[in-house]
């Protein structure tokens, strides 16, 4: 797998622009069914293959691209204590504004394995989200974003960011090489 497909399965899924860093519904985004017509054609066609805890949390990470927050909540909780579902729930957790149940969710995430290319962006777009030591620190990110949501420091990189999370999750998902 190239990361020209993992590209194109991200592309798949996730129309209708950026979402924000809070709970709103865009008016473009899709309703749970198109989504999960999206999903199953877009892993067909990227070669996935029939992997239900793969399929399960990119339909998650689909879902709550296209702000359908409760049905992403509904596929992750299931698989609670597995780091990627925790990674999506903590996600899911920032974009509702609940700061504290994020930040829960980031601590049993742990380590995971995109963090490193996380850093890095953040780093070099001058994101102050990564510790003295380089490693990134999500909780700094959730204070970030809540600030951006309070209207005290500017979303744009914070939607850029996210953005990255989104795609290098799918990646990472899809055992595309590169991707953490």
């Amino acid at each position: 797998m190239t990361a020209v497909r993992a590209a194109q399965l991200f592309d798949a899924i996730a129309t209708a622009g950026d979402p924000g860093l809070d709970r709103e519904v865009r008016a473009l985004a899709h309703a749970p069914a198109e989504i999960s017509r999206e999903v199953a054609a877009a892993l067909r066609a990227a070669g996935v293959g029939d992997r239900p805890r793969i399929t399960d949390l990119i339909h998650a990470l689909a879902l709550l691209w296209h702000d359908r927050l409760e049905e992403a909540h509904a596929l992750v909780q299931q698989r609670d204590g597995d780091g990627d579902a925790d990674f999506l729930h903590a996600l899911l957790h920032r974009r509702e504004g609940d700061y504290g149940n994020a930040k829960y969710w980031w601590r049993e995430v742990g380590n995971h394995p995109i963090f490193p290319a996380l850093a890095a962006w953040a780093t070099g777009h001058g994101l102050p989200v990564v510790r003295q030591d380089g490693t990134f620190d999500a909780g700094l990110l959730v204070e970030e974003v809540r600030r951006a949501c309070a209207g005290t420091r500017p979303p744009g990189p914070l939607i850029l960011m996210q953005r990255l999370e989104f795609t290098a999750l799918c990646a990472h998902l899809a055992g595309f090489p590169g991707a953490g």
